[in-house]
């Protein structure tokens, strides 16, 4: 069966009797065969492929740096890729860091260990920023017209997605790219699973995404509801396996979490009234604002201890929420819904980590970038659940919504998107020294230490290698 293009529609016309053909009205328009571009866009190749470019190109333009002369960032080196060297995949490809287990960073590291150490950190970087663009350009697919309805609203929300959050930690680095994982986790959990045997194959791989997702990203262990909601409303033998392999991922995680003896649990927890103010003021301050007006209003407000004007926005994101209740209860609960898991996340990092909550003691809050990387998926809660609520105010025909989404987040994004750069640590300096580490280590002979300097201010060290010292077998 052949699809055929005709007043803008599909149809299709098999190899019948030609008596078909004659039931036809003489006045209709002969049928055509599609053009490949027709095809593609029925197969929504082309808007996925558009999409992806788009966000491609402004998350590499929110620090070209990043992308160009990839480097190390924090526990890159220390955690992932110096314990691969020394040790081997088999050693450390299961071991958790921080009490979880991060599978995608370990991986990453695996393959970086086994080029030149010139090109690890590019492996690295090209593993980040092309989960950071997946996760953030899937949105488009059709699979979400039931969460927002309109093609073009999708894919500017993917862009938001990536020009909106602050990223200072974020851009092309494994260490973090488990935050991308969760938000490509939460899509792929609120999305309509697609049904039948003919989708057996991108259920395998959201499947087997979404399974990494959850051995990757801690984080994730808070969307455990919402996979619940999809196995027990999921009709289709074959869509149950999204969610199955999440829970599946997420009793690991939790288990490790749970069974881990290096793990510690913060030694000090606040108050309840503590944590609710924090909460509340790193939710104005982190998320509405800074999405809204952009970090550098949110900076201005905490250096002039301007308490008024923070409380202003405050009531300024109260009356635009009270709007939820004129909203249909199609859009009303999913709204709600995000905006409390925006919340339940920001409250998880004010108890959670101590260097957090300090920065949230008053109204104004204090003007400090520290932690910027735990309000990533609060933030991008809150870009959703406004596509969501504008989308429903008007028909998916009109262009209202999307006028109105470009208008709410444009300054965020205009004030957001540049990201400052990082100190050039030399890296090629020190590759070749790295090299000839790893060429003594797998002959097992004698090699000096070899520090190297990485971002922000930290250092990882290559042990040194005494004559007797094995080799790595599985190296």
């Amino acid at each position: 069966m052949k699809f055929y293009h005709r007043h803008g529609g599909w149809t299709t016309r098999s190899r019948g009797p030609m008596i078909v053909g004659a039931l036809r009205p003489e006045s209709e328009p002969p049928v055509r065969a599609a053009t490949f571009a027709e095809r593609a866009s029925y197969f929504f190749l082309v808007p996925r492929l558009v999409t992806a470019f788009a966000v491609a190109v402004l998350i590499i333009g929110r620090r070209p740096q990043s992308f160009f002369n990839p480097q190390f960032w924090a526990e890159d080196g220390p955690v992932f890729y110096g314990p691969q060297l020394v040790h081997g995949a088999a050693r450390t490809l299961f071991v958790p860091y921080a009490g979880y287990l991060q599978i995608v960073p370990r991986l990453t590291s695996v393959i970086a260990a086994h080029v030149p150490a010139q090109l690890a950190p590019v492996i690295c970087s090209l593993v980040a920023y092309a989960i950071a663009i997946w996760a953030c350009s899937i949105f488009v697919e059709d699979r979400f017209a039931s969460v927002v309805r309109s093609r073009i609203l999708r894919a500017l929300v993917c862009c938001a997605f990536a020009a909106i959050p602050p990223a200072w930690e974020l851009l092309g680095t494994i260490t973090n790219v488990h935050w991308y994982l969760a938000l490509a986790a939460l899509l792929l959990l609120i999305g309509k699973p697609r049904t039948g045997r003919q989708a057996a194959g991108n259920t395998i791989w959201s499947a087997s995404a979404i399974a990494l997702c959850g051995l990757s990203a801690p984080e994730t262990l808070i969307f455990a509801p919402f996979a619940i909601r999809q196995f027990f409303l999921t009709r289709d033998r074959f869509a149950l396996a999204v969610p199955t392999a999440f829970l599946l991922a997420l009793c690991v995680q939790a288990l490790e979490l749970v069974l881990d003896p290096l793990h510690q649990a913060p030694s000090v927890h606040l108050s309840i009234d503590t944590t609710i103010f924090a909460t509340i003021v790193a939710f104005v301050h982190r998320v509405f604002i800074t999405a809204v007006f952009g970090r550098p209003a949110s900076m201005f407000i905490a250096s002039h201890s301007l308490d008024g004007l923070a409380l202003l926005s405050a009531l300024i994101f109260a009356v635009v929420a009270a709007l939820l209740v004129q909203a249909r209860a199609r859009t009303r609960w999913p709204v709600f819904v995000l905006l409390m898991l925006a919340i339940a996340l920001i409250a998880v990092a004010v108890d959670g980590r101590g260097g957090v909550a300090p920065l949230f003691t008053t109204l104004a809050a204090v003007d400090s970038p520290n932690g910027e990387r735990y309000f990533f998926l609060p933030v991008e809660a809150f870009i959703l659940a406004a596509a969501i609520l504008v989308d429903d105010w008007e028909s998916p025909g009109t262009w209202a919504p999307t006028a109105c989404f470009v208008a709410l987040f444009l300054c965020g994004a205009i004030f957001n998107y540049r990201v400052d750069r990082l100190p050039d640590m030399h890296w090629s300096s020190y590759a070749p020294l790295v090299d000839k580490w790893k060429a003594a280590a797998r002959h097992a002979q004698p090699s000096p230490a070899v520090s190297i300097p990485i971002n922000p201010s930290w250092t990882f060290v290559l042990p040194e290698i005494s004559a007797t010292a094995p080799a790595p077998k599985d190296r």
